[in-house]
């Protein structure tokens, strides 16, 4: 048996039709890229080299690596080179405008000391003048800094206006940013560490209203009791403030100290011998995005295993770096790749790899951490002086938060909007 490996995308490989927006089972023997081929950017990466052609690998991970979508910078800076080129135009223009006009004024003062010209000669040459200095007065009305701020914005705007299609484009057609696949048999731990952000708050008396018991005078009067600090706190401040030569910066340190410094509030309830019910709840706070951590241990057997182990280590620790933009040189960093996890199954035949739709699915992921071990049990190498044993250690972040709605296959918003991915 002999799984076949040809040219595709992954996202649309496992399911992603960009017509229907669903997530599908996609055709036999569609994994992305050509075994062997000489295409750099396209040609896939498997370990172990037998990984498709044993049904002792009925499952296997594999990580898409894209280049991140985004306007073009190279663009969008040739635009507002060019419109700095035109302000420089302008502004040489005007410089010549104003030596015309110098030497307009020369040649009058000189017909005129001559009297060699008539009055109406005079009087031509100085509307040749005039004119010169209408021209240069409109010139630099465009040239003022408001005006310059403004041209180089509009530029700027106008370019990302042009770009939106071609990014929306990306989006839309990730498998023209796709740079490579990955496919690994499964680690032996794949964890799914979703967590929910949420904090004790003391919500006070707004928890003794949401409780509806604000009607109720003891608790209305213990409210106010634990917070008397910050009630007389903050009538001292207020008061303060009327006081000549008492600024606005010292009352409220007089408010501070006297609301939360010399606990007011907890003599207050010492001496009647209560507690304000702070009225706890547990307040929501967000979601960080999910991180995902795999160990890969490699043992090439031969030369090609050899080979296709570096060159895995490699493609990851490269695309995880930024590298350096091709028009701005060493000033400015193109952002690091992005990469797609997706997990793997055969299908029943046995002849095609198919999403495991047994476990939930990984937006796009940044790698944050390649952590390489050459000597997990030490020096040991090959005749060639390669390491007989590599540890691979990749830590993911999801670039997207996963919500009620991405769960159930609702996805609203982001990349994967409409998908019926269920992540």
């Amino acid at each position: 048996m002999t799984i076949k490996f040809v040219s595709g995308d992954p996202l649309n490989r496992s399911g992603f039709n960009e017509a229907t927006q669903e997530f599908v089972n996609g055709p036999k023997n569609a994994i992305a890229g050509g075994i062997g081929t000489d295409d750099e950017d396209n040609d896939s990466l498997v370990f172990p080299a037998d990984l498709q052609t044993q049904e002792f690998y009925p499952e296997a991970i594999m990580f898409g690596i894209y280049e991140r979508a985004g306007y073009n910078f190279n663009k969008a800076a040739d635009k507002i080179s060019g419109t700095a080129a035109e302000l420089k135009e302008k502004w040489e223009a005007i410089g010549k405008l104003d030596k015309q006009i110098a030497s307009s004024k020369e040649y009058t003062a000189t017909m005129v000391s001559k009297g060699r010209t008539t009055k109406g000669e005079i009087a031509e040459q100085r509307a040749r003048t005039k004119d010169l200095q209408d021209q240069r007065e409109t010139a630099a009305k465009a040239l003022t800094p408001g005006a310059v701020v403004g041209t180089g914005v509009q530029a700027f705007k106008d370019e990302v206006s042009t770009q939106q299609d071609a990014y929306n484009e990306q989006i839309k057609n990730p498998q023209k940013r796709l740079r490579r696949n990955i496919y690994l048999q499964m680690p032996e731990s794949v964890i799914f560490n979703e967590q929910v952000d949420w904090q004790s708050t003391d919500l006070g008396l707004v928890g003794a209203f949401k409780d509806g018991q604000l009607g109720n005078s003891s608790t209305l009067a213990a409210g106010i009791l634990g917070n008397a600090g910050k009630v007389l706190g903050g009538a001292a401040g207020a008061m303060a403030s009327l006081i000549p030569g008492i600024g606005t910066t010292a009352a409220t340190v007089v408010g501070t100290v006297l609301g939360g410094e010399t606990g007011i509030s907890g003599g207050i309830e010492s001496a009647f011998n209560i507690k304000a019910n702070p009225y706890k709840e547990q307040t929501f706070q967000g979601v960080p995005f999910r991180p995902f951590e795999f160990n890969f241990t490699f043992r090439p057997r031969n030369q090609k295993e050899v080979k296709i182990a570096k060159d895995i280590i490699t493609e990851f620790r490269a695309y995880s770096k930024p590298g350096f933009n091709t028009t701005a040189e060493s000033g400015v960093f193109a952002y690091p790749h992005e990469f797609r996890i997706e997990f793997l199954k055969l299908n029943q035949t046995g002849d095609d790899w198919i999403s495991n739709d047994n476990l939930p699915m990984v937006k796009y992921c940044i790698l944050k951490t390649v952590a390489t071990n050459f000597t997990p049990q030490g020096w040991r190498t090959l005749p060639d002086g390669a390491p007989t044993d590599i540890t691979l250690t990749l830590s993911f972040e999801e670039t997207e938060i996963i919500t009620r709605e991405d769960v159930f296959g609702k996805t609203a918003v982001g990349d994967f909007a409409k998908s019926k991915g269920r992540f």
